[in-house]
């Protein structure tokens, strides 16, 4: 999800940049920058809130679900020493009681994990939608033809990238600024 929205950031701002630029510009008086959205997004003050509200969500979710997985693992247990001593009326209705509860937390463990796209989709949208304009305002402010982005993610089209064209750290500071 996160990969697929910075990937479409990525292409509206070469989109827009792009087609602002006069195509008779000769390579050398073009500028290019590249920055790692990813990075900018976990450094910055609103990405570190958005990873926090997200942890602690996951946090709450994983402890309200293991003391259901500690019953079905005591029942599992308890089917497995005493399934030769029970009819197999008994037997048959504790496989059926294990099997009903391995289904209901699997089915809260999707409910659970929709949950948290959820909130994820929630706390990163407003800082994918502020990086837009903060990369747009910055590009322009300082000259730039085309900016890309380097995440190192194995997803990134950039093959080397020149430290001095890393433009990451200054505008993971004008989100910050512009977060506040």
């Amino acid at each position: 999800m996160l990969k697929r929205v910075m990937l479409v950031v990525t292409l509206m701002v070469f989109a827009g940049s792009s087609f602002n630029c006069d195509v008779a510009k000769s390579a050398d008086a073009q500028k290019i920058g590249v920055m790692n959205i990813q990075q900018v997004v976990m450094e910055s003050v609103a990405g570190k809130k958005a990873a926090e509200v997200l942890k602690k969500r996951d946090t709450e979710l994983k402890s309200k679900f293991q003391a259901e997985e500690k019953e079905i693992k005591d029942l599992q247990q308890e089917i497995e020493k005493k399934q030769t001593a029970w009819s197999k009326d008994k037997k048959d209705a504790k496989t059926r009681e294990f099997q009903l509860k391995v289904r209901e937390i699997q089915s809260k463990g999707k409910d659970a994990q929709l949950e948290l796209r959820q909130l994820q989709a929630k706390e990163i949208e407003p800082i994918m939608s502020m990086l837009q304009k903060v990369v747009k305002g910055y590009g322009e402010k300082h000259g730039f033809t085309v900016i890309f982005d380097s995440t190192a993610n194995g997803q990134s089209s950039v093959l080397f990238v020149d430290p001095s064209v890393d433009i990451t750290k200054q505008i993971a500071e004008e989100l910050d600024k512009r977060m506040k």
